[in-house]
This record gives C-alpha cells, structure tokens and sequence, in this order.
C-alpha cells in the first residue's frame, strides 16, 4: 500500500505571476523595417508572386515553463491541468513521467489562467496542488509552431478601440500548409484537434500551383479556394470577389476555427489582415506592426515604406468620402468592403463574432 504523501507544492509560476513573453524574438529584431522612405528603396521589390527563402525563420514560439515539487517515489506520474476558469472547466491536460517540469507551448497571450498539478500512481491520484493563477505575457503576436510552416500566427489579442480586443483562437494566418514537404501527420492531427480547424481558405490561384489540393481531413474541414491578388490587387474584379465571399465566411459562426493562407502568408495573407484588422477597429500603429511581423519570416522584409504597402494604401484611398477621411485606414477598410458587396450588417456580425472586452 502506498503511503500518504506530503502536499505538493506548486513552483513556477508563482500565483498572480506574469509569465515571459512566448515569442522567440524581440521588437530590435523589427527595427530594419522601420526605415526612411531612402533606406527603404533598396526593398521596394520584393516579387510577391515568386517568393524566395532569404533568411531564417524568426516566426517561433516561446513556451510556458511549468515547475513544481517533485516526489521522492520514481512511481509517480503528474498531471498538469490549466484551465481558463478556476473551477478548471474546459481544461488541457499533459501527462509527464517523474519530472518536475513542462514546457508548454501556445499559451493565448494577455490571457489569465489557472493551474494545478496532480500526482498519480496506477492512476489513483496521492496527490494534489492548490489551484493557482497566472498571467501570461501579453506582448504580441501569438505564433505557432508547425513544422513545414511558416509565418503561422493567431490574428487575435490586438487591441480595437478603447476597451476591446480581437478574440484569440479564432482565426489562423500561415504560409502554405507544408510549405516545402507534406505535412505529416502529427502536424496534421495538430491542425485538426488541438486547433480544431474548421475551414482552411486558399488564397493563392490554381494556375500557379500544382497540386493544389485540401491538406486537412475534408470530413473535419472545409477546404474553400479563393484567389486573391495582394496590395493594389484588391481592386480588380476578380479579387473583389474573392475578398467578397472571404468575408462572408468570417460572418459566419459555424466556420470557425479557420486557417487562411496564400504561399508564404506575407503578402495576399497580408493583405486579408489588414482589411480585417482595419473594420474591427485596430489602430494605425497595430496594422503597421502586424504587417510588418512577416519580416521575421523566410521571405525578406515587409515595410510601411515598400511601394507595394503604399500601393494598398493608396486604392484604399480611392474609395474615401472625402480628403479627411483618407486618414482613417478602418473607415477606408469599411468602404472598400461596401463597395466589393460586403455590408455594414456583415461587418457588424464579424465584429460581434472576432471582439471581445478586455478582461
């Protein structure tokens, strides 16, 4: 019979502790795009539509380290149980082998959580920790880490207006899924049940692509393709189509958890964010930054000063009511988006399904 043991005693993080931030990067990394108009114009040309690899990938996630008093008896197991709610409802769980630690990845940012561990033999719990909170790191973006992809990043935990925030979880951003070999199928089992996707939009055209083709399970996910050209692209009649039934899918519920993406999610990826961004309400400043993250892809650089970033800017502005409003990019964003079919009610339902208050 096993004896009774000691409390277990929970390390790291401590309770009411803010976690380090989970991404492997930090805001020096971004600073080379962040130039002048003159330094800029050696990068104005980056071809879009032939992407090649000309740097390493910087678009990974940092974990969450987890650390509590390890038991003497080499015949425990523990359990990590983390938890949005203090009751522990809709909980994760990971299972660990006679150590005093875990690193865990993917944590949503900003977010508060709850956590305990257990001790168990034969599957009989001995043990058990008090429940505790902690805070992680609200530095953005949330990336995720899928081997064969790149650029893979949560659209939420932004802010939009004075008390408000995009909802993590929701919808995916990424590079092609298996970006230079097939997906396998832990990769895969990730897509489909630790981020439940749903539908997997493809922006990319099919004449450019061979074996162009649904990756995910299609009895788990809708696979919808949708060609759409970037920057000053969006105002052509076959890309605000496109652009047109993007948004609709994004008004509709049941779609989610989606994943979209182009070939290196920088670009026509790019572009999509920007437009969503702007009608929930994210600020110049944010939709900037957003952008401009896919420099810490494979790709090369992305800048608020490249001609194609201005060629956006500048069809949007074609569509403003007014010389004072070509200053307000989510007023800009809206009228585009009436004009392509997308109305205000669609606008609205895709705001009261992607925002959030800010706990």
């Amino acid at each position: 019979m096993s004896k009774t043991l000691d409390s277990l005693k929970l390390i790291s993080p401590t309770n009411e502790e803010v976690g380090p931030p989970l991404q492997c990067f930090n805001d020096s990394e971004l600073e080379n795009s962040q130039m002048n108009d003159g330094v800029a114009a050696k990068f104005q040309s980056m071809n879009w539509h032939r992407l090649k690899a000309v740097s390493e990938d910087r678009t990974l996630p940092f974990p969450m380290t987890f650390r509590w008093e390890k038991n003497k008896d080499p015949y425990i197991n523990y359990k990590i149980i983390i938890s949005k709610s203090n009751t522990l409802e809709n909980r994760l769980e990971y299972m660990i082998t006679d150590k005093d630690s875990i690193e865990i990845f993917h944590l949503e940012v900003g977010q508060a959580y709850y956590w305990k561990v257990e001790a168990l033999q034969n599957e009989k719990v001995l043990q058990e920790s008090s429940v505790e909170k902690f805070y992680t790191n609200p530095t953005l973006p949330r990336w995720i880490h899928v081997k064969r992809m790149v650029n893979f990043r949560d659209i939420g935990g932004w802010k939009v207006g004075a008390h408000q925030r995009i909802k993590q979880s929701f919808i995916y951003r990424s590079s092609k899924l298996g970006l230079r070999e097939a997906l396998e199928g832990k990769e895969i089992d990730f897509l489909e049940n630790t981020l439940n996707i749903k539908t997997e939009i493809d922006l990319r055209a099919a004449d450019n692509y061979k074996n162009q083709k649904p990756v995910l399970s299609e009895e788990l996910t809708k696979w919808i393709n949708l060609p759409v050209r970037a920057y000053d692209g969006i105002t052509e009649d076959s890309s605000q189509i496109s652009y047109r039934k993007v948004f609709e899918i994004f008004g509709d519920i049941s779609n989610y958890p989606i994943v979209y993406h182009c070939h290196g999610g920088c670009d026509r990826g790019g572009t999509v964010a920007f437009l969503l961004g702007g009608i929930l309400g994210m600020n110049q400043d944010d939709l900037i930054r957003d952008y401009e993250l896919s420099s810490l892809a494979i790709w090369g650089r992305r800048s608020r000063h490249s001609d194609e970033f201005k060629t956006l800017i500048t069809a949007l502005e074609s569509f403003a009511l007014g010389e004072t409003e070509k200053n307000n990019w989510n007023a800009l964003c809206v009228r585009y988006l009436n004009s392509i079919g997308v109305d205000d009610i669609l606008i609205d339902r895709i705001r009261m399904i992607l925002c959030e208050e800010i706990p």
